[in-house]
């Protein structure tokens, strides 16, 4: 009954942060076009910058969630159907890269100088702290969704293997009555 009650509130938490995941992708986008847009006023531009804050504030709340969502799946690891287990190693490895990803977006809004800036700032600096994390954890997720099995044939796994068990259990129980145990 824990596992269950377990995984379900998991699930909740995972679609309750969906939501504020999109609002801080909406504002990160509307604030981007108001800061980059050749017609902005100062005013607009001003509030394309908080905007923009404001989505990256929401994110890296977001990312600390996840984290610990993470972490604590770890400790469950053994509840988890047997190919399932390779996408929580895939999600450990991409956390340090998703933080990274973010640590740029941060210090891109809020510190803006010549080596953190989107339009104009170290190529270099971009590509190491934001392509490469992105274009890694694309790969390695694509790659464990294809190589891990359907939903439905680790369920169906997890019953053989129960019922497999319940009968070696009965079995048992009958001997023991047999011989009067």
């Amino acid at each position: 009954a824990s596992k269950a009650s377990a995984e379900s509130r998991r699930s909740r938490l995972i679609q309750l942060l969906q939501l504020p995941t999109t609002i801080a992708l909406i504002l990160c986008i509307v604030g981007g076009t108001s800061q980059f847009s050749t017609d902005s006023s100062p005013s607009d531009l001003k509030s394309g910058k908080d905007k923009t804050k404001a989505g990256i504030i929401i994110f890296v709340i977001i990312y600390i969630m996840f984290a610990i969502l993470t972490f604590v799946s770890m400790f469950e690891v053994h509840k988890t159907a047997r190919g399932e287990k390779r996408l929580l190693i895939a999600v450990i490895i991409a956390l340090p890269m998703l933080g990274a990803r973010l640590l740029y977006s941060v210090l891109c809004a809020f510190k803006a100088d010549k080596i953190f800036n989107l339009v104009n700032g170290n190529v270099g600096v971009w590509v190491c702290m934001a392509v490469l994390e992105e274009v890694v954890i694309v790969v390695m997720y694509a790659v464990m969704g294809l190589t891990v099995g359907r939903y439905e044939d680790s369920m169906s796994e997890k019953v053989e293997k129960l019922g497999g068990q319940q009968r070696r259990e009965r079995r048992n129980q009958e001997a023991n009555v047999q011989w009067g145990e």
